[in-house]
């Protein structure tokens, strides 16, 4: 596409669905429970015939709601100039920053996937390019409650065998002499060739209980230790950092770039979720802080971005992937394909123009529980 018809790239419309599944399990983190899987899903599209596609996960708020009032303001605008259409967005309205930085994060993904399509580019090309295949972590222990112990323990072993070597248990909080047991008994299954990390996803009460379960984990020979708090309590991620030896991760909900530097004085890997934090510039931000910092960055969302992200900058270690469960998200058949692939343990990345977004839109239309269109 020549630079004259790349100019042209303006916003026609913009549809946004909403998809929900049912979970046969609600999963649940301490005093969190999601009974639902919750999808916001946009397409951008624009005169130069090029779509740019977006998805992220609900929370429970109302998220496909919040998109519109931002999608209403692209229309016949440049979706190549995308950090002049963000800024303006961001200072449409500022009262209301927190509440849409979810939605902001949508279309300025969607802005990316159009500008890198256009540029004939994969995201991690754009970027710089780096490397194509990158180790990658699976994430695990979902359902411990119904599943039970044994069945966690078969899965991590099952993920060694397939060629992991870094992997996640999710199963919150507890108190620390059960999780010191178990992260123990996981370890000793694993050998000492996988790396093997705890993510409680802020459903410890209080940093005392953060420290108790720390120094049950440093026993334990943790890889690190994510989320124990709210990552807007960053002074006690300081002091529970200085108390234990395990490293500590976190900012996967933060609101903004700057928060990531607060976390910083304390955890030793940053999550960053482009899904959530207001788009992929704010992950970037994040990216080069931790950089500055010498800490490590381990992405947060989807995974086919994520992988974009790291094969563009070193300081990504894993891309995380989520180990197979049947529990009634069918988010998978919204998508043409993966967006990357997978082979021994390691994630290989689409080289395909894009952010690696490849959604499925007749699927996404006919299984949204509402959709609707700005725009023609």
């Amino acid at each position: 596409m020549s630079g004259e018809e790349a100019a042209a790239a303006r916003v026609v419309g913009v549809d946004v669905a909403q998809c929900s599944f049912p979970l046969r399990h609600p999963v649940r983190f301490g005093a969190a429970r999601y009974a639902t899987r919750g999808y916001t899903l946009v397409r951008l599209r624009t005169d130069a015939g090029v779509a740019g596609f977006a998805c992220g996960m609900d929370r429970d708020t109302p998220l496909a709601a919040a998109v519109r009032p931002l999608a209403e303001r692209l229309v016949g605008r440049d979706a190549l100039s995308h950090r002049a259409l963000l800024a303006e967005l961001l200072t449409a309205n500022v009262p209301g920053r927190a509440a849409l930085v979810r939605a902001h994060s949508l279309i300025e993904l969607a802005l990316w996937d159009v500008t890198a399509k256009v540029a004939g580019l994969p995201l991690h090309l754009l970027l710089g390019g780096l490397r194509e295949r990158i180790p990658a972590l699976a994430v695990a222990g979902y359902l411990i409650d119904e599943r039970g112990e044994d069945a966690i323990v078969e899965e991590l072993v099952g993920l060694r065998e397939q060629g992991f070597r870094h992997v996640k248990l999710m199963i919150g909080a507890r108190d620390a002499a059960w999780t010191g047991r178990f992260v123990g008994r996981c370890r000793d299954a694993l050998g000492d060739d996988v790396a093997l990390a705890l993510d409680v996803h802020y459903s410890l009460p209080s940093l005392a209980d953060a420290i108790r379960v720390g120094h049950a984990l440093d026993d334990a020979g943790a890889a690190f230790f994510e989320d124990p708090l709210a990552p807007a309590q960053w002074r006690h991620h300081r002091a529970l950092a200085a108390a234990i030896r395990t490293p500590l991760a976190a900012g996967e909900d933060v609101p903004d770039a700057l928060a990531y530097a607060d976390l910083l004085e304390a955890v030793a890997i940053l999550r960053v979720d482009p899904s959530s934090a207001g788009g992929l510039e704010p992950a970037l931000r994040g990216i080069r802080l931790a950089e500055a910092a010498g800490a490590r960055v381990l992405p947060h969302g989807f995974p086919w971005t994520n992988a974009q992200l790291a094969g563009a900058f070193a300081a990504i270690d894993w891309v995380e992937v989520s180990a197979p469960l049947e529990n009634g998200d069918r988010f998978g058949e919204l998508l043409e394909d993966p967006g990357f692939a997978l082979e021994g343990g390691e994630v290989v990345l689409d080289r395909r123009p894009g952010t690696g977004t490849r959604l499925d839109w007749a699927r996404v239309e006919a299984l949204a529980a509402g959709r609707w269109t700005v725009g023609a």
